[in-house]
């Protein structure tokens, strides 16, 4: 959870917008469970880009997860393509969607 952080500044169509200095590349509006999102590929070498999914959890509070293989720690193990690294981090996200709503209905 990202507190003081809006997802204006993961929207490519905001003001706020921040990703091209920070390295943010190809994001897309999504939702996921009902929440905005935008998901988008993050990579400071531009090898082996990890998939980040920034989810709109409240006003001025972002929710942001990142799927990587960490091939760098774990050489020779296989790795997975990008489209399967975002289609992780949107099942985790939705599993993070789930554990807020049950606390909020404590």
């Amino acid at each position: 959870m990202q507190p003081q952080n809006p997802i204006g500044q993961f929207d490519p169509q905001d003001p706020l917008f921040v990703g091209q200095s920070e390295g943010y590349q190809d994001p897309q509006i999504i939702t996921v469970d009902g929440y905005g999102a935008v998901q988008f590929r993050y990579s400071l070498t531009g090898d082996d880009p990890s998939c980040n999914l920034a989810v709109d959890a409240a006003p001025n509070a972002t929710v942001v997860l990142t799927y990587s293989d960490n091939v760098t720690k774990a050489p020779g193990l296989p790795t997975t393509g990008i489209e399967q690294r975002c289609e992780k981090a949107a099942q985790l996200a939705s599993m993070v969607i789930t554990t807020m709503r049950s606390r909020a209905a404590g």
